[in-house]
């Protein structure tokens, strides 16, 4: 944040003035001490990184946007992907009807061509299996119906008061903090002071804000949006960027006073406010997290105390949740009958196990796994003999297979084709990477 106000302004004092209000807002530490979403947290770091690669595109020194656009929204699609789409979505409003003139060169639109291919290079190991657990598998995490309803949608939507002002109400406090107002209001009378170039940044970061309240505002028919938009599930969750872009905002509000030790005094409050601002998060209505639960709930397993992971598992494991409370580590007999059956090693992900069959009676188990694409099953035989072992999802969202031949189970997650696919694509986007930026020394030294 500091470097990016260093670019846009140059002044050192609206530089940290901005970098402070932006790691001391409200939403912010409620984050980082109440939700303790690291996700989101990390969010709040690679947002001006991406920032800041948007100047230097605009400024046509492309290995500088390179760098930093490539680092930023990898960082951003691996930390939070649903509002990396709203915030590209925000922020691709703004070029369109303000800036895209400034970047509709053949240069520009080659060298972030070629950044958004390494971008999608670089994730690939991430959004390769996730798309292959989505297209094949069903999980909660791709059930908007299961993710969130339109009644939370509709209770989070954004209005100024719940902006501007604490609302007690609300398990997460995310207001804006009242010196960014003050200093945001004032920043209007400073514009004047701002040279040509800075204007157009001032104008260009008031639009990105105001277009990210507005996609979250009462002012939009959440039923009428994609459902898969509806991911979001919590609308508040949009303040991360019109925080950052108030922050930038306020931050040239600095320049409207001339004494320097005004403005250390302003930095000094900012820093005040900042900690009463953690004070009054902290000692808000309890906010209760999966490492804040009893003992007692936790030997329970109350859903509740799964947190976000509850979000990642099959839908039919949701479904039959009593199942999974009762679920022991043992390898169940869904049909047929084995002579013996004997853990070896449980250690998750790995499992393995020997097992007999009665006479030549095929048998059919179940074992303590919930399923997920990648791992590898095999049987080995009393001869030595290894035979790979295909597996399913049952009724209740654990792995399942079919056994003809007694020996030792073995199961490890080693991933499956996908992820050896991906692992390439992100290896061969890493070596690209690296030729880009040698190349762009080469030419720089030429």
């Amino acid at each position: 944040m500091y470097k990016f106000m260093q670019l846009i302004i140059k002044d050192k004092y609206s530089s940290l003035a901005s970098a402070l209000m932006y790691i001391c807002s409200p939403y912010f530490l409620s984050d980082v001490f109440k939700r303790l979403s690291l996700a989101e947290v990390m969010m709040f770091l690679f947002v001006p990184i991406v920032m800041i690669s948007i100047y230097y595109m605009v400024n046509k020194n492309y290995k500088k946007f390179f760098i930093y656009f490539v680092i930023g929204y990898v960082g951003m699609i691996n930390s939070h992907l649903v509002l990396t789409v709203y915030f590209t979505f925000a922020l691709a409003i703004v070029f369109l009807f303000y800036m895209i003139k400034k970047v509709l060169d053949k240069k520009s639109v080659l060298y972030f061509s070629i950044a958004t291919i390494l971008v999608l290079g670089l994730t690939a190991t991430f959004s390769m299996p996730m798309l292959e657990h989505k297209i094949l598998g069903d999980y909660t995490v791709f059930n908007t119906d299961s993710m969130t309803n339109l009644g939370w949608l509709k209770n989070t939507r954004l209005h100024l008061r719940k902006v501007f002002w604490i609302n007690v109400n609300e398990d997460v406090l995310y207001h804006i903090s009242p010196i960014v107002t003050i200093l945001f209001i004032v920043s209007i009378f400073s514009y004047k002071k701002l040279n040509s170039e800075e204007k157009k940044v001032y104008i260009s970061v008031a639009l990105f804000t105001v277009m990210s309240f507005f996609i979250g505002s009462i002012l939009i028919d959440v039923s009428k949006i994609p459902k898969l938009l509806w991911s979001i599930q919590f609308y508040w969750r949009l303040m991360l960027f019109i925080t950052f872009g108030l922050c930038i905002l306020a931050g040239t509000g600095l320049l409207y006073f001339k004494s320097i030790k005004l403005k250390q005094i302003i930095i000094c409050i900012i820093c005040i406010v900042g900690i009463l601002d953690y004070v009054i998060i902290m000692n808000h209505r309890d906010y209760k997290t999966a490492y804040e639960y009893t003992s007692q709930e936790i030997s329970k397993k109350y859903f509740g105390t799964l947190g976000w992971q509850k979000e990642y598992l099959p839908i039919s494991t949701v479904n039959n949740f009593k199942y999974l409370k009762i679920r022991s580590q043992e390898v169940e007999i869904i049909d047929g009958q084995v002579n013996e059956l004997t853990i070896i090693e449980n250690k998750t992900p790995t499992l393995k196990f020997k097992v007999e069959l009665n006479e030549k009676q095929n048998v059919k188990l179940e074992i303590p796994r919930i399923f997920y694409f990648g791992y590898t099953i095999k049987i080995i035989t009393d001869n030595r003999e290894e035979q790979q072992i295909k597996y399913y999802e049952n009724k209740n969202g654990f792995i399942e297979f079919e056994l003809d031949k007694s020996g030792v189970v073995e199961v490890e997650y080693t991933g499956d084709i996908v992820n050896y696919i991906a692992r390439g694509i992100s290896i061969f986007s890493v070596i690209i990477f690296v030729v880009i930026l040698l190349y762009f020394d080469n030419k720089e030294k030429i």
